[in-house]
């Protein structure tokens, strides 16, 4: 009886003051154009893509990041996180850069997102438009480690006009990479693997989702996502 009293007057302490926290994004303003200085290429969202350390970029500039906006909405009870993204067109151009590292799509097809070892080098461009995503996640504890991490994930709603690359000269799995090819058909191949397997593809990006929560504890998190003082913050930065 005298733990259910405890948790039952922890849980109201914890909910009384507000039962959910929203925030409206970017908190803090994104120079367009925004130069980017040259320095380390660090782009890992392990295991759907993987750049070695070493990697680097020599420096370029991003156009219309001012068009990125986002939500989040927390409920502090149930650790339910509904968000939704929104970049009307941004585009980002890099006078070189040198990457090695690794791809893996998995569950969608090999030429929707190539699978192996990837090595690239050369002028890098990447643009998207119309890009927009809604979903909901629950957040928790690892148990184990004491850090945030993702329950469960599900997008909603999911959907883009453009997205184009052009990487230089890449191979992947060892094989000169097609990106014209690629390029004129990923949307198509894309929206036709997410009808089959998206599901499975949501579960691939959760797990890489937690590998970056593992740094953070939950309380850490919920300030990254909805800062206590965002008139302190700075400038955002590539």
């Amino acid at each position: 009886m005298k733990f259910l009293l405890v948790a039952l007057l922890a849980v109201g302490a914890f909910a009384a003051p507000q039962s959910s926290i929203l925030a409206e994004g970017p908190s803090c303003p994104i120079d367009d154009p925004l130069f980017i200085a040259e320095g380390s290429l660090n782009i890992s969202i392990p295991p759907l893509f993987i750049l070695n350390e070493g990697s680097i970029q020599g420096g370029g500039v991003a156009n219309g990041l001012t068009s990125l906006r986002y939500t989040f909405n927390y409920i502090i009870l149930t650790g339910r996180l509904d968000f939704e993204f929104w970049l009307g067109g941004a585009d980002v151009d890099l006078v070189s850069y040198e990457g090695t590292g690794s791809i893996d799509g998995t569950p969608f097809r090999p030429e929707t997102i190539p699978r192996g070892a990837f090595e690239g080098h050369g002028h890098f461009r990447a643009r998207a438009s119309d890009v927009h995503a809604k979903g909901v996640g629950f957040l928790g504890v690892n148990l184990i480690t004491s850090k945030a991490q993702l329950r469960s994930l599900a997008i909603n709603e999911l959907n883009f006009e453009t997205v184009h690359l052009d990487l230089g000269t890449v191979t992947i799995g060892g094989q000169p990479w097609d990106q014209v090819e690629w390029n004129a058909n990923f949307r198509q191949n894309f929206f036709q693997d997410w009808t089959s397997v998206g599901t499975q593809f949501v579960e691939q990006i959760r797990v890489s989702i937690n590998a970056e929560l593992g740094k953070y504890t939950l309380p850490e998190l919920l300030e990254l996502l909805f800062p206590s003082n965002p008139s302190t913050c700075k400038p955002e930065s590539f």
